[in-house]
Protein backbone atom coordinates (compact mmCIF):
# COMPACT_ATOMS: atom_id res chain seq x y z
CA UNK A 1 0.00 0.00 0.00
CA UNK A 2 1.05 3.60 -0.60
CA UNK A 3 2.23 5.62 2.35
CA UNK A 4 1.57 9.35 2.67
CA UNK A 5 5.27 9.88 3.31
CA UNK A 6 6.12 8.20 -0.02
CA UNK A 7 3.93 10.72 -1.82
CA UNK A 8 5.46 13.63 0.09
CA UNK A 9 8.97 12.48 -0.81
CA UNK A 10 8.06 11.95 -4.48
CA UNK A 11 6.51 15.43 -4.70
CA UNK A 12 9.60 17.09 -3.23
CA UNK A 13 12.03 15.14 -5.45
CA UNK A 14 9.98 15.90 -8.58
CA UNK A 15 9.39 19.53 -7.64
CA UNK A 16 13.05 20.22 -6.84
CA UNK A 17 14.38 18.19 -9.78
CA UNK A 18 16.72 15.89 -7.90
CA UNK A 19 17.43 13.75 -4.85
CA UNK A 20 20.28 16.01 -3.68
CA UNK A 21 18.06 19.07 -3.32
CA UNK A 22 15.21 17.05 -1.82
CA UNK A 23 17.61 15.49 0.70
CA UNK A 24 18.71 18.94 1.88
CA UNK A 25 15.11 20.20 1.96
CA UNK A 26 13.75 17.22 3.89
CA UNK A 27 16.87 16.62 6.02
CA UNK A 28 16.79 12.97 5.01
CA UNK A 29 19.49 10.75 3.45
CA UNK A 30 19.30 10.37 -0.33
CA UNK A 31 19.25 6.58 0.00
CA UNK A 32 16.10 6.76 2.13
CA UNK A 33 14.39 9.05 -0.37
CA UNK A 34 15.40 6.78 -3.25
CA UNK A 35 13.91 3.76 -1.49
CA UNK A 36 10.62 5.54 -0.95
CA UNK A 37 10.36 6.61 -4.60
CA UNK A 38 11.30 3.10 -5.73
CA UNK A 39 8.59 1.67 -3.46
CA UNK A 40 6.06 4.07 -4.94
CA UNK A 41 7.08 3.09 -8.49
CA UNK A 42 6.71 -0.57 -7.54
CA UNK A 43 3.23 0.08 -6.15
CA UNK A 44 1.98 1.91 -9.27
CA UNK A 45 3.76 -0.50 -11.60
CA UNK A 46 5.48 2.08 -13.80
CA UNK A 47 8.49 4.45 -13.64
CA UNK A 48 7.66 7.89 -12.27
CA UNK A 49 11.04 9.59 -12.72
CA UNK A 50 13.83 9.47 -15.28
CA UNK A 51 17.25 9.82 -13.67
CA UNK A 52 20.29 11.50 -15.19
CA UNK A 53 23.47 13.26 -14.07
CA UNK A 54 21.56 16.54 -14.24
CA UNK A 55 18.83 15.38 -11.89
CA UNK A 56 15.40 13.86 -12.43
CA UNK A 57 12.37 14.54 -14.63
CA UNK A 58 8.89 13.15 -14.33
CA UNK A 59 7.64 10.57 -16.80
CA UNK A 60 4.12 11.07 -18.18
CA UNK A 61 2.81 8.88 -15.36
CA UNK A 62 4.95 10.80 -12.88
CA UNK A 63 3.62 14.15 -14.09
CA UNK A 64 0.06 12.90 -13.62
CA UNK A 65 0.80 11.58 -10.13
CA UNK A 66 2.61 14.81 -9.21
CA UNK A 67 -0.45 16.88 -10.07
CA UNK A 68 -2.83 14.56 -8.21
CA UNK A 69 -0.50 14.06 -5.25
CA UNK A 70 -0.06 17.79 -4.68
CA UNK A 71 -3.83 18.23 -4.61
CA UNK A 72 -4.24 15.24 -2.28
CA UNK A 73 -1.54 16.45 0.11
CA UNK A 74 -3.06 19.95 0.21
CA UNK A 75 -6.45 18.43 1.00
CA UNK A 76 -4.98 16.22 3.72
CA UNK A 77 -3.17 19.18 5.27
CA UNK A 78 -6.38 21.21 5.18
CA UNK A 79 -8.28 18.45 7.00
CA UNK A 80 -5.55 18.21 9.62
CA UNK A 81 -5.45 22.00 10.06
CA UNK A 82 -9.24 22.21 10.27
CA UNK A 83 -9.35 19.63 13.04
CA UNK A 84 -6.69 21.52 14.99
CA UNK A 85 -8.41 24.84 14.27
CA UNK A 86 -11.73 23.62 15.59
CA UNK A 87 -9.95 22.64 18.79
CA UNK A 88 -8.30 26.03 19.27
CA UNK A 89 -6.58 28.80 17.32
CA UNK A 90 -6.89 28.60 13.50
CA UNK A 91 -3.76 27.30 11.83
CA UNK A 92 -2.54 26.00 8.49
CA UNK A 93 -1.46 27.76 5.31
CA UNK A 94 -3.22 30.41 3.22
CA UNK A 95 -2.26 31.70 -0.23
CA UNK A 96 -3.75 35.11 -0.95
CA UNK A 97 -3.59 37.21 -4.12
CA UNK A 98 -3.52 41.00 -4.05
CA UNK A 99 -3.74 43.52 -6.92
CA UNK A 100 -1.09 46.25 -7.29
CA UNK A 101 -3.78 48.91 -6.83
CA UNK A 102 -4.43 47.83 -3.24
CA UNK A 103 -0.84 47.43 -2.04
CA UNK A 104 -1.14 50.51 0.17
CA UNK A 105 -4.04 49.18 2.24
CA UNK A 106 -3.06 45.52 1.91
CA UNK A 107 0.08 45.80 4.04
CA UNK A 108 -2.07 47.05 6.96
CA UNK A 109 -4.64 44.35 6.31
CA UNK A 110 -2.12 41.48 6.12
CA UNK A 111 -0.33 42.67 9.26
CA UNK A 112 -3.66 42.70 11.13
CA UNK A 113 -4.61 39.24 9.83
CA UNK A 114 -1.21 37.82 10.81
CA UNK A 115 -1.56 39.36 14.26
CA UNK A 116 -4.96 37.73 14.78
CA UNK A 117 -3.91 34.35 13.34
CA UNK A 118 -0.26 33.85 14.33
CA UNK A 119 -0.30 30.11 13.56
CA UNK A 120 -1.46 30.59 9.96
CA UNK A 121 1.40 30.58 7.44
CA UNK A 122 0.57 33.12 4.73
CA UNK A 123 1.79 33.38 1.13
CA UNK A 124 0.98 36.68 -0.59
CA UNK A 125 1.12 37.16 -4.37
CA UNK A 126 0.80 40.46 -6.20
CA UNK A 127 -0.65 40.27 -9.71
CA UNK A 128 -3.28 41.77 -12.00
CA UNK A 129 -6.94 40.77 -11.79
CA UNK A 130 -6.68 38.45 -14.81
CA UNK A 131 -3.66 36.63 -13.39
CA UNK A 132 -5.16 36.43 -9.90
CA UNK A 133 -8.35 34.85 -11.22
CA UNK A 134 -6.33 32.35 -13.27
CA UNK A 135 -4.23 31.40 -10.23
CA UNK A 136 -7.39 31.02 -8.16
CA UNK A 137 -9.02 28.70 -10.72
CA UNK A 138 -5.79 26.69 -11.04
CA UNK A 139 -5.75 26.14 -7.30
CA UNK A 140 -2.60 28.17 -6.69
CA UNK A 141 -4.48 30.65 -4.50
CA UNK A 142 -7.00 30.08 -1.73
CA UNK A 143 -8.30 33.65 -1.76
CA UNK A 144 -7.87 36.56 -4.17
CA UNK A 145 -8.79 40.22 -3.94
CA UNK A 146 -9.51 41.88 -7.26
CA UNK A 147 -11.79 44.17 -9.23
CA UNK A 148 -14.95 42.48 -10.46
CA UNK A 149 -17.08 43.50 -13.44
CA UNK A 150 -19.46 40.58 -13.91
CA UNK A 151 -20.59 37.29 -12.38
CA UNK A 152 -18.26 34.32 -12.71
CA UNK A 153 -19.61 30.74 -12.73
CA UNK A 154 -16.36 29.34 -11.29
CA UNK A 155 -15.80 31.92 -8.58
CA UNK A 156 -17.74 33.01 -5.51
CA UNK A 157 -17.23 36.64 -4.54
CA UNK A 158 -17.75 38.61 -1.34
CA UNK A 159 -18.13 42.37 -1.86
CA UNK A 160 -15.53 44.57 -0.17
CA UNK A 161 -16.17 48.13 -1.36
CA UNK A 162 -16.74 50.27 -4.44
CA UNK A 163 -13.79 52.39 -5.51
CA UNK A 164 -13.96 55.62 -7.50
CA UNK A 165 -11.70 55.87 -10.54
CA UNK A 166 -9.64 59.04 -10.90
CA UNK A 167 -7.60 60.81 -13.53
CA UNK A 168 -4.06 61.45 -12.30
CA UNK A 169 -2.19 64.06 -14.30
CA UNK A 170 0.73 66.49 -13.90
CA UNK A 171 -0.17 69.90 -12.49
CA UNK A 172 1.31 71.35 -15.66
CA UNK A 173 -1.51 69.76 -17.69
CA UNK A 174 -3.83 72.45 -16.29
CA UNK A 175 -6.86 70.14 -16.04
CA UNK A 176 -9.84 71.37 -14.04
CA UNK A 177 -11.79 69.24 -11.58
CA UNK A 178 -14.67 69.17 -14.07
CA UNK A 179 -12.64 67.88 -17.02
CA UNK A 180 -14.82 66.40 -19.76
CA UNK A 181 -14.18 63.09 -21.46
CA UNK A 182 -13.49 64.99 -24.67
CA UNK A 183 -10.61 66.72 -22.87
CA UNK A 184 -9.40 63.49 -21.26
CA UNK A 185 -9.36 61.70 -24.61
CA UNK A 186 -6.91 64.28 -25.98
CA UNK A 187 -4.42 63.75 -23.17
CA UNK A 188 -1.44 61.41 -23.60
CA UNK A 189 -2.74 58.52 -21.51
CA UNK A 190 -0.80 55.73 -19.86
CA UNK A 191 -3.09 52.82 -19.00
CA UNK A 192 -2.83 49.20 -17.84
CA UNK A 193 -2.46 46.78 -20.74
CA UNK A 194 -5.34 44.55 -21.77
CA UNK A 195 -6.92 42.49 -20.36
CA UNK A 196 -7.46 44.71 -17.33
CA UNK A 197 -10.56 45.73 -15.38
CA UNK A 198 -9.73 49.45 -15.20
CA UNK A 199 -8.80 49.51 -18.89
CA UNK A 200 -12.09 47.84 -19.78
CA UNK A 201 -14.10 50.37 -17.77
CA UNK A 202 -12.30 53.33 -19.34
CA UNK A 203 -12.64 52.04 -22.90
CA UNK A 204 -16.34 51.25 -22.38
CA UNK A 205 -17.05 54.85 -21.36
CA UNK A 206 -14.99 56.20 -24.27
CA UNK A 207 -16.79 53.93 -26.75
CA UNK A 208 -20.21 55.12 -25.54
CA UNK A 209 -19.11 58.67 -26.31
CA UNK A 210 -17.57 57.67 -29.66
CA UNK A 211 -14.16 58.88 -28.45
CA UNK A 212 -10.73 57.54 -29.38
CA UNK A 213 -8.30 57.55 -26.48
CA UNK A 214 -4.73 58.76 -27.01
CA UNK A 215 -2.93 55.86 -25.28
CA UNK A 216 0.82 56.44 -25.51
CA UNK A 217 2.05 53.78 -23.07
CA UNK A 218 0.84 50.61 -21.34
CA UNK A 219 2.05 49.32 -17.96
CA UNK A 220 0.55 46.97 -15.41
CA UNK A 221 2.44 48.37 -12.44
CA UNK A 222 0.76 51.18 -10.50
CA UNK A 223 3.97 52.60 -9.03
CA UNK A 224 5.53 52.78 -12.51
CA UNK A 225 2.50 54.59 -13.93
CA UNK A 226 2.58 57.16 -11.12
CA UNK A 227 6.34 57.63 -11.51
CA UNK A 228 5.86 58.30 -15.23
CA UNK A 229 3.11 60.83 -14.49
CA UNK A 230 5.53 62.61 -12.15
CA UNK A 231 8.06 62.75 -14.99
CA UNK A 232 5.48 64.39 -17.22
CA UNK A 233 5.22 61.53 -19.71
CA UNK A 234 1.42 61.56 -19.58
CA UNK A 235 -1.64 61.00 -17.40
CA UNK A 236 -3.21 57.84 -16.07
CA UNK A 237 -6.52 56.57 -14.67
CA UNK A 238 -6.44 54.55 -11.45
CA UNK A 239 -8.71 53.58 -8.55
CA UNK A 240 -8.60 56.18 -5.77
CA UNK A 241 -7.23 53.52 -3.41
CA UNK A 242 -4.13 53.24 -5.63
CA UNK A 243 -3.47 56.98 -5.46
CA UNK A 244 -3.49 57.30 -1.70
CA UNK A 245 -0.14 59.13 -1.39
CA UNK A 246 -0.03 61.79 -4.09
CA UNK A 247 1.90 65.04 -3.92
CA UNK A 248 -0.77 67.72 -4.57
CA UNK A 249 1.96 70.20 -5.50
CA UNK A 250 3.03 68.06 -8.45
CA UNK A 251 0.00 66.00 -9.38
CA UNK A 252 -3.72 66.62 -9.90
CA UNK A 253 -6.30 64.03 -8.90
CA UNK A 254 -9.65 64.36 -10.67
CA UNK A 255 -12.60 62.14 -9.71
CA UNK A 256 -14.42 60.50 -12.63
CA UNK A 257 -18.00 60.19 -11.30
CA UNK A 258 -19.18 57.75 -13.98
CA UNK A 259 -16.41 55.22 -13.30
CA UNK A 260 -16.52 52.93 -10.28
CA UNK A 261 -14.74 49.66 -9.61
CA UNK A 262 -16.03 47.00 -7.21
CA UNK A 263 -13.39 45.21 -5.16
CA UNK A 264 -14.25 41.67 -4.06
CA UNK A 265 -12.74 38.79 -2.12
CA UNK A 266 -12.93 35.78 -4.43
CA UNK A 267 -12.84 32.06 -3.66
CA UNK A 268 -13.32 29.02 -5.88
CA UNK A 269 -16.90 27.69 -5.85
CA UNK A 270 -15.98 24.02 -6.11
CA UNK A 271 -13.32 24.17 -3.41
CA UNK A 272 -14.28 24.27 0.25
CA UNK A 273 -12.25 26.74 2.30
CA UNK A 274 -10.36 25.70 5.38
CA UNK A 275 -11.56 26.94 8.76
CA UNK A 276 -8.63 29.38 8.85
CA UNK A 277 -9.42 30.69 5.36
CA UNK A 278 -13.09 31.27 6.17
CA UNK A 279 -12.23 33.22 9.29
CA UNK A 280 -9.58 35.25 7.46
CA UNK A 281 -12.08 36.20 4.73
CA UNK A 282 -14.41 37.46 7.46
CA UNK A 283 -11.58 39.48 9.01
CA UNK A 284 -10.59 40.98 5.65
CA UNK A 285 -14.16 42.17 5.10
CA UNK A 286 -14.23 43.60 8.62
CA UNK A 287 -10.91 45.42 8.18
CA UNK A 288 -11.94 46.94 4.84
CA UNK A 289 -15.20 48.25 6.32
CA UNK A 290 -13.56 49.45 9.55
CA UNK A 291 -9.92 50.23 8.70
CA UNK A 292 -9.25 51.82 12.08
Amino acid sequence: MWEMRDLEVFVEVARLGGFNRASAQLHTAQSALSRRVANLEHQVGTPLLTRSKRGVRTTPAGALLLDRAQSLLRHFEQVRSDMLSEAGVPRGALSIGIPPSLLGSSSHMLAAVKSRFPLVFMRAWVATTVDLRRMLVEGKLDVAIYGSLESDPLVKTHRLFDDQLCLVCPRSAGMSSKASWEEIAKLPLMLPGRPNTVRQLVETVAAKRALTLNVVLEANDVSLLLALVLRGVGSTILPRSAAYELDPKRLTLITLPDLRLRWVVATLRERSLSVASMRIVEVIQELIRNPN
